[in-house]
């Protein structure tokens, strides 16, 4: 049985699934597009969406991407590259999601605009930014919403 975008919607208000993103089915995606959903919690919308595709949080990789740099946070090196954080492990790198209050100059282009009580989040890999400006320019720092 094929799931309509009822359905589909119905289980986005739920909160079965992300407010956005796609829905996977064997045989093809269903692209779900952005709305204002009211809930017990105040309103919320996402205003742009994105579709990179991430590794799973523990994954291993043997090298770092090409794009990674180097944050030092809280006596801890992580290693950033488009949306992802790394930490050096035995056998190469582990996929870790970041502390909160890390901060990062410039979002991937994948990232979705979310607002929230009338505040702007973005939103990269599960991961919510909020824009402050630091020494006259507008850097990214992890929050938890």
């Amino acid at each position: 049985m094929k799931p309509t975008l009822s359905f589909i919607a119905l289980t986005l208000s739920l909160g079965a699934f992300p407010a956005i993103g796609d829905i996977y089915l064997p045989e093809r995606t269903i692209s779900v597009q952005p709305r204002i959903v009211t809930a017990s919690t105040p309103a919320y919308r996402i205003e742009k969406r994105h579709e990179r595709r991430y590794h799973r949080r523990g994954a291993i990789l043997s090298r770092l991407p090409a794009s990674a740099v180097r944050i030092s946070f809280n006596d801890s090196n992580y290693y950033y590259a488009d949306g992802e954080y790394f930490i050096p492990a035995k056998n190469g790198y582990v996929v870790v999601a970041p502390p909160e209050g890390i901060t990062i100059h410039r979002l991937p282009t994948e990232h979705a605009l979310f607002v929230f009580n009338g505040q702007r989040y973005y939103l990269v890999n599960d991961v919510y930014y909020k824009a402050i400006k630091k020494n006259g320019s507008t850097v990214y720092v992890t929050v938890d919403l």
